[in-house]
């Protein structure tokens, strides 16, 4: 019985010292992309902004076809890309075809600073994708100097800008890739 007891505390503290130390280093680095997996995320990017981006409340219906005929063109890119820099190359290509900078995959110090936002206040729009496993294992392996390449690299908002910002932005985390995929309301 003592000896059970002291089996199952040492399970416990086992177990706290390994949550505690759940922090972004002893996150495991995300998973190696395949075509499949970079085929999912673009059809999962390219649905939310479907679904979600200003852009396509004000499209009439030849300019929405157009765009939805880009798919095909996006995916066949997808197809022949080989490794993650390609996969965010495509992305990128489809993003800029808004010809908007509010619509962007985040680069890691703009998912810091939100995340760290995020944790500041009581109530944030953007939190429960922040905090999406896949987008803290992105994030958490991806250096400053990897995120500052011209596709991702944009103009930072100050900390006093987030909270206004939360009303016009929307996040969505791209599942098997963990990138943040950020655009307006």
């Amino acid at each position: 019985m003592k000896r059970t007891a002291l089996v199952f505390i040492a399970i416990l503290l086992t177990m706290g010292v390994a949550w505690t130390a759940y922090g972004e280093e002893a996150l495991p680095p995300p998973k190696r992309l395949t075509t499949k997996h970079m085929m999912a995320d673009l059809k999962h990017a390219y649905t939310m902004l479907l679904q979600h981006h200003p852009h396509f409340k004000e499209m009439d219906i030849h300019m929405k076809s157009d765009w939805i005929d880009r798919y095909n063109n996006y995916l066949q890119l997808i197809k022949q890309a080989e490794d993650e820099e390609q996969f965010k190359q495509v992305m990128q290509i489809m993003l800029n075809d808004f010809r908007d900078e509010d619509t962007r995959l985040l680069a890691k110090d703009e998912y810091d600073d939100y995340y760290d936002h995020c944790q500041s206040v009581q109530q944030s729009a953007f939190k429960d994708e922040l905090e999406k496993m896949s987008a803290k294992r992105r994030y958490a392996h991806q250096s400053t100097d990897e995120s500052n390449h011209q596709y991702m690299h944009r103009k930072h908002h100050q900390e006093s800008d987030m909270h206004s910002e939360e009303i016009d932005l929307q996040m969505f985390t791209l599942p098997n890739s963990g990138y943040v995929l950020r655009l307006p309301n």
